[in-house]
């Protein structure tokens, strides 16, 4: 019997679905520039989708300096509070080990 290979393999789906989860989010996005002041009161204040987009500001070092611990912390405040795409951010965080995974900081 032949055995058919998957196109995607599961080890590559936690990636794709990150990248097609972070291209939706950049979309998203576009448009809503926001000062790091006013993101950073809203996020504070509880606004998930400040709190991600403080996320992706961290995880790319977009106006404000790469930082994956930062990034993380974002990502699980959103994520906490049910948003999905900082759930899958902060997912692909763990499985990459990436913003303190095992290394003893705290996200």
């Amino acid at each position: 019997m032949k055995q058919t290979t998957l196109l995607f393999t599961n080890r590559k789906l936690p990636t794709l679905l990150a990248a097609a989860l972070t291209i939706i989010a950049l979309l998203t996005a576009c448009g809503t520039e926001e000062s790091i002041e006013s993101l950073n009161k809203k996020a504070l204040a509880g606004d998930a989708e400040a709190q991600f987009n403080l996320g992706e500001m961290y995880y790319y070092g977009r106006d404000v300096p790469h930082n994956y611990v930062e990034a993380a912390k974002w990502y699980r405040r959103a994520a906490e509070q049910g948003h999905i795409i900082a759930q899958s951010s902060l997912g692909s965080m763990y499985f990459y080990g990436e913003g303190g995974g095992g290394t003893g900081e705290q996200y």
